[in-house]
């Protein structure tokens, strides 16, 4: 996949409360790879349930959510801007 725009990278801890995001501007998209614990993340009506290692990609332009389930929860977030 070839990407024109911005990158954001954070490293995250992801709280055991859930937490609502509100939507991004059209085109960002979220990739998350969870390093450690358990979370639902993702789109606000049907957040996927990962475990360590896994990863989803998802538009960032509704309503999305994060949740812990785990003690230890942290992840490598990236928002990728499209180049208008």
């Amino acid at each position: 996949m070839k990407l024109r725009g911005t990158v954001e990278v954070y490293d995250i801890e992801v709280s055991p409360t859930r937490q609502e995001s509100a939507p991004h501007l059209p085109g960002v998209q979220e990739c998350l790879v969870l390093t450690s614990g358990r979370i639902s993340v993702g789109p606000a009506d049907a957040p996927p349930e990962l475990s360590e290692g896994d990863s989803i990609l998802f538009d960032a332009s509704h309503t999305h959510v994060y949740q812990g389930h785990d003690q230890d929860n942290h992840a490598v977030l990236l928002m990728f801007h499209a180049e208008g």
